[in-house]
């Protein structure tokens, strides 16, 4: 947990991957959101990097989110693994499914609150792909995963939320 005793990480539970078999637009939907975690963990330990210097507890708080983000990459890809299919990290970059996390054109000397202000968005982006995902899956295995990382991405915006609160007081 961060210094800023803000806890980044829900206590519940991921569902156990157990062996599936996805349907092709199932498996697409899975592969789409796999590329796109990619951007997230980049863009938050990017950010973390370069905040590290002059807002470490924030910093850290970046570093703790993009750890929950890589273990929503590795149950996605153990999903895609369990439904008997072959993934390569290639791949999910060349086929350029993933789209920016954040824009390409991101400042990275913005104020610590309108960079909370561009994550809180993107994180309501993520659980908003995620609920339009869940609505059109099938595979019962992956529906419970997904509402899982939705619960991390809602609470993800939470905390971004209440960190511009607090910052904004400051």
């Amino acid at each position: 947990m961060p210094r800023e005793g803000i806890n980044c990480n829900l206590s519940m539970p991921y569902p156990c991957i157990t062996p599936t078999k996805l349907n092709s637009y199932d498996s697409r939907m899975i592969r789409i959101l796999l590329s796109r975690k990619l951007a997230q963990i980049s863009e938050y330990l990017l950010q973390s990097a370069l905040l590290a210097d002059g807002h470490l507890p924030l910093s850290e708080i970046l570093e703790c989110i993009a750890l929950s983000e890589i273990k929503h990459f590795k149950l996605l890809a153990l999903l895609l693994h369990a439904s008997g299919e072959s993934i390569g990290i290639g791949s999910l970059v060349r086929k350029g499914t993933g789209r920016a996390f954040m824009s390409d054109d991101y400042d990275s000397c913005l104020s610590a609150d309108r960079m909370l202000e561009s994550l809180l968005d993107a994180e309501r982006m993520s659980a908003s792909d995620l609920r339009l995902v869940l609505s059109q899956i099938s595979d019962e295995v992956a529906r419970k995963l997904l509402l899982r990382i939705l619960a991390d991405e809602q609470h993800h915006a939470d905390v971004f939320a209440n960190l511009i609160k607090r910052y904004q007081k400051d």
